[in-house]
């Protein structure tokens, strides 16, 4: 996985103003101040005026909404925002681990709107949370050529193991990024079709029973219907579609669960209402391969 910095800096290079901007990574205290050209005195008088009027533009702006929108403003307004003081110079970055830094810069779309007064926060910030690996983005935006993103990212919950390949996802089964087949072993495992989105409720169900947590290498989805864990010892669980967690429960209760556990290389089928079939695991079926993922206990701890 790459680990990109964790506060970073971005400003704005030195070509023509209706180019795209030079993107230069820094760290913050790198950022430069523009200099402001020096005109006149003849000269100056309208530009002070113009500058009232933009000035007064940027207030409006930033009162929408409480500052969170731009508005909406024609090329040749956007560059005469950014000459006159207003033109997004410094970006600032913190908060992420493992969302690129080019990624996140990207989304701001400085090659179109480079200036402070039309630069839309809600939009950006949406662009920015379609990013894979962010949660949430806060955008605040630093008169007078500032913007300082704050990046909360998402958190690694199990590994999706989907035909040849293997990607982290996290609590909402939400893909974070693939990686390399059995290179993160510390997390529990789910595999196949539909796997993702009810690994979570999957992972509560089975820590809550300390026999199987202890236990627990993978979980396979069949059918998008139903589980089968496969426990450490070669022990193959297929769980009923309906009702798996009231099925374990019940078994706990009748006090079951350590006897039918204690034996290895057995198939424990629950799929049936009200019944349990136990039955010897031929090798093929008792083997898992790449599956050591770590289930964490009913009581908290890791095994």
């Amino acid at each position: 996985m790459r680990a990109a910095t964790g506060r970073s800096g971005w400003r704005a290079g030195t070509g023509s103003e209706a180019g795209s901007p030079r993107l230069a990574l820094a760290p913050e205290a790198g950022a430069f101040a523009a200099r402001p050209r020096r005109h006149s005195p003849r000269r100056r008088l309208p530009l002070l005026l113009a500058a009232a009027v933009m000035l007064g533009a940027v207030v409006v702006a930033l009162a929408v909404e409480g500052g969170r929108r731009g508005i909406a403003l024609v090329p040749e307004a956007d560059v005469l925002a950014r000459r006159l003081g207003f033109g997004i110079e410094v970006v600032t970055l913190a908060g992420h681990r493992f969302a690129a830094d080019e990624e996140i810069l990207g989304a701001l779309d400085l090659a179109n709107v480079r200036s402070l007064v039309g630069f839309d926060v809600g939009a950006a910030r949406r662009r920015i949370e379609r990013i894979p690996w962010v949660a949430s983005a806060d955008i605040t935006r630093v008169l007078p050529d500032r913007l300082d993103i704050r990046i909360v990212e998402r958190k690694p919950f199990a590994v999706w193991q989907r035909g040849g390949k293997e990607m982290l996802i996290d609590a909402t089964g939400r893909t974070l990024q693939e990686i390399g087949a059995g290179s993160v072993d510390h997390l529990p495992r789910v595999i196949g079709e539909g796997a993702a989105p009810e690994a979570a409720t999957l992972v509560a169900t089975v820590a809550r029973h300390d026999e199987i947590a202890r236990r627990f290498r993978a979980a396979e989805r069949v059918g998008e219907r139903r589980w089968t864990l496969r426990l450490s010892d070669g022990i193959v669980m297929h769980l009923p579609a309906d009702g798996p967690a009231l099925a374990l429960e019940r078994l706990a209760a009748a006090g079951r669960m350590e006897r039918l556990l204690a034996q290895s290389n057995r198939i424990i089928d629950m799929r049936a209402a009200g019944r349990i079939a136990v039955r010897s695991a031929p090798a093929a079926e008792s083997g898992v391969a790449r599956v050591s993922g770590i289930m964490p206990s009913a009581t908290g701890r890791k095994e």
